[in-house]
């Protein structure tokens, strides 16, 4: 990471990432698209490109937030992943790491446990992009 630099601007942060979503479509078929985002809501990477991943980034933030607050609050450790099951599909917010990140995931369908362990993978390629601490 270079010193200073915002993650969402970081060179090697924002490769990792990209690297790491472009992994995760390409191994996850009901993946509808997938956005690397910092915890006050600016993105780093996104799949599709098409499009603006801003919008969803922003609302997975705030969904992040919400559930690191409700853990905190009930003091039951920290935030692994949050999941929001719909009728027609599903949004995954994974937290990469302690690092100050998470990976939105949208897919078409409720994620089974091969979805979620390629999320959890992918996942855990972005946090080797962060600098040992």
């Amino acid at each position: 990471m270079n010193a200073g630099l915002p993650p969402h601007r970081d060179p090697a942060i924002v490769s990792a990432a990209g690297a790491a979503l472009a992994g995760l479509a390409a191994a996850c078929r009901p993946l509808r698209a997938a956005v690397v985002l910092t915890d006050d809501g600016f993105e780093i990477a996104r799949v599709p490109q098409a499009g603006s991943g801003q919008r969803l980034a922003s609302m997975a933030s705030a969904l992040q937030a919400l559930a690191d607050a409700v853990v905190r609050e009930l003091r039951i450790g920290t935030t692994d992943h949050l999941q929001l099951l719909a009728s027609e599909g599903a949004v995954v917010v994974r937290r990469v790491g302690a690092h100050p990140c998470a990976l939105v995931a949208v897919f078409d369908e409720r994620p089974g446990a091969d979805e979620l362990g390629d999320l959890e993978a992918a996942a855990a390629r972005v946090a080797l992009a962060w600098p040992d601490v």
